[in-house]
């Protein structure tokens, strides 16, 4: 899957003002702008990952210590996959939400054009 930056942008836990100030200017960033925000996106994201896996992981050493819980070597790498999984699962989810909305206001001015 091919995620689209804006997209990203509108996923990750950022201040709304420069996510909305991000999306307003981005067609207007020239190449190395870009590839900076680019670059801190991604970089926000696998830091997001990193804190949800590391939190993930503590609940998981907790249920081991009261029996909640079997032993496995592979915990942690486990426990990774899910969260990325799911990361990437909400993104797609995300992206096709506006795929449709973008169809949607498509065929709104269609029809609005066919009215008039």
């Amino acid at each position: 899957m091919k995620v689209n930056l804006k997209t990203l942008i509108r996923f990750l836990s950022l201040d709304e003002r420069i996510k909305e100030n991000t999306l307003k200017n981005f067609d207007s960033y020239n190449d190395d702008q870009k590839f900076e925000v680019s670059r801190e996106c991604w970089d926000t994201f696998y830091k997001m990952i990193n804190l949800e896996v590391n939190k993930e992981f503590e609940l998981a050493q907790e249920d081991l210590k009261v029996g909640k819980r079997d032993f496995q070597s592979t915990i942690y790498e486990n426990i990774e996959n899910q969260v990325y999984q799911r990361f990437i699962r909400d993104i797609r989810d995300q992206q096709e939400s506006e795929s449709l909305e973008d169809i949607r206001s498509g065929l709104h001015k269609i029809l609005a054009a066919g009215t008039n």
